[in-house]
């Protein structure tokens, strides 16, 4: 691990007698502060090029151990590490540590050290430098939400699924109590609550699985101590904090067609790199919106098609590119036994009492052009012993690379036009 090149101080021998209490211009340039530790790791001097900032410090650490102040991204394990690096005397560059501040930001520093020797080699502990890498942090943070969120809404299933999933991802790593969505009716204005995630949903059920002896007796339950943990606790950190809403348009094509609004009791309001990303997260929901809009416009529109072709059809067919029959499902108002002993076969090899060989001919050579056909009347036996007439109508199918893959068709039963006919 390479070392830093921090001036020097008067531990480090006679050759300078200088004891450096400010940062040279030099390190002024590298870092926003310089720090030294005693021999027991403890912070004795941080100096900051910061001096006279209103923003609350991000480096409360003198006259404490770097451990002794909470770190939210850091383990203990990962303290054990360091810890260890600094007992063998080891230098370190980077060492990032994010911990909240008294008015419920978070802060990200990274710190870089080396240990410091008298002349006679005797340990009196480190020094070096530190930076607030906060900003390229929550850049970094914005960046994997946006990915996170487009991913979510990718995969989803189902318009609920989506927005419920979204609002989640964003309330869990912002730290908001509550997501919810309402879709604008573009013709009145008006809008509507479509979908909602809310925080502590789990705690919620916990809480009433444990109380479950009251409430099956009949008893209302009352409870003021979910936690709050994460994200969720370091906005509501500090004092005075109220309940903030957050409103987030959502705009497709100039036109606001949802709002986002995110709620939470918060000492602060939501940091300009959240504001900033606001239309890349209101456009992901926009395209998505957009598309689940017109799946179900497109499935309300099979749904009414099919229902008219019910009224009109007794079956439905169809069959692969060799013109063999791989389903045969009948309407819901048709009860007669057709299908049975079908599948498997082209129409010109079942049995049949109508048409004669040279109508067989002259409709598979439709077939082969991949003409489409209307109202081919067949007429069978049934295994009931009846004679049946049919009039059965089809189209050619084929893939996305436009290769054929049979026919899809309906047919009616047409017996009683049939008889009466003849």
């Amino acid at each position: 691990m390479r070392s830093m090149a921090i001036p020097s101080t008067a531990a480090d021998g006679p050759a300078d007698q200088q004891t450096p209490q400010q940062p040279t211009s030099l390190v002024e340039l590298l870092a926003d502060w310089y720090w030294e530790q005693d021999a027991e790791f403890r912070f004795t001097v941080v100096s900051s090029r910061r001096a006279g900032n209103n923003a609350a410090d991000p480096f409360p650490y003198v006259g404490r151990k770097h451990w002794e102040q909470p770190a939210l991204n850091l383990s203990e394990a990962d303290w054990e590490r360091h810890r260890a690096q600094l007992a063998w005397h080891q230098p370190f560059r980077d060492f990032e540590v994010q911990y909240a501040t008294e008015d419920g930001r978070s802060v990200w520093v990274s710190l870089s050290g080396q240990p410091v020797f008298d002349e006679a080699g005797v340990f009196n502990g480190y020094r070096g430098i530190g930076r607030d890498v906060s900003a390229q942090k929550r850049a970094e943070e914005m960046h994997q939400l946006e990915h996170a969120l487009a991913r979510a809404l990718a995969e989803a299933t189902s318009t609920s699924e989506g927005v419920r999933g979204a609002l989640r991802i964003i309330c869990e790593r912002e730290g908001w109590d509550a997501g919810r969505c309402f879709r604008v009716n573009e013709a009145s204005g008006e809008m509507r609550y479509a979908d909602g995630w809310f925080a502590r949903e789990g705690e919620i059920e916990q809480l009433l699985r444990g109380s479950r002896v009251h409430w099956e007796a009949g008893k209302p339950v009352w409870s003021t101590d979910l936690p709050r943990s994460g994200p969720a606790a370091l906005r509501s950190a500090g004092k005075g904090g109220r309940y903030g809403t957050f409103a987030l348009p959502v705009v497709l094509q100039g036109r606001t067609i949802a709002l986002l609004t995110f709620s939470a009791h918060t000492t602060h309001e939501p940091d300009r790199s959240f504001i900033d990303a606001a239309g890349t997260i209101g456009s992901l929901f926009g395209q998505f919106l957009q598309r689940k809009d017109a799946e179900e416009s497109l499935r309300q529109s099979e749904a009414r098609f099919r229902s008219l072709t019910q009224l009109s059809s007794d079956f439905f067919w169809e069959s692969d590119a060799q013109h063999r029959l791989t389903s045969m499902v009948h309407g819901p108002s048709y009860a007669a036994p057709i299908g049975y002993g079908q599948l498997g076969k082209t129409p010109w090899e079942l049995a049949s009492v109508r048409p004669d060989e040279a109508g067989w001919q002259a409709h598979r050579a439709t077939l082969e052009s991949r003409l489409p056909f209307r109202d081919f009347e067949v007429a069978r036996g049934l295994p009931d012993g009846a004679t049946r007439y049919f009039a059965v109508s089809g189209q050619p199918r084929y893939d996305s690379q436009g290769l054929f893959l049979g026919y899809r068709g309906v047919g009616r039963d047409v017996t009683e036009i049939a008889l009466a006919r003849e």
